[in-house]
């Protein structure tokens, strides 16, 4: 079982991406933190690397993570960092936590509602950087 996790995780190592690789380690547990965060419906959540209330332990990346529900109801994760701007303090945002991740300096749209945080309106062709998830138990790992 575990396997048929990992192999379905999120992620793909032949992605390039202009955003600059940082450490990522992060636990999220949705059994205690977040018991709403769940499938099948498309939501996410954010931890700008800059702001965010974590464990000493943790790592969020170039710009922060944020993770969603795709809409076949896997836990995926990408950096919060636009791959246009390329600016790490100035991340993604998602309103109300949905399932459309916006740039607040040019505007770039990306979709959280498949696999990877694909552009959606602008003129970007990068997808946002993913990071790996695999879940056990009632916590979801992210790691690159």
């Amino acid at each position: 079982m575990v396997l048929a996790v990992i192999l379905t995780a999120c992620e793909d190592a032949n992605i390039q991406s202009p955003v600059p690789q940082a450490a990522v380690y992060l636990d999220i547990d949705i059994e205690r933190q977040y018991p709403n965060f769940r499938p099948p419906t498309c939501q996410s959540l954010s931890f700008p690397r800059y702001g965010s209330v974590v464990y000493e332990r943790d790592r969020l990346g170039y710009g922060g993570v944020v993770v969603w529900i795709d809409i076949e109801g896997h836990y995926c994760a990408a950096d919060m960092c636009c791959p246009k701007c390329l600016n790490p303090h100035k991340p993604i945002e998602v309103p109300d936590n949905g399932s459309l991740a916006i740039c607040p300096t040019c505007g770039e749209e990306f979709t959280l509602i498949t696999q990877y945080g694909m552009p959606t309106k602008g003129i970007c062709k990068d997808i946002l950087r993913p990071f790996g998830v695999y879940q056990s138990s009632s916590i979801v790992h992210i790691r690159n």
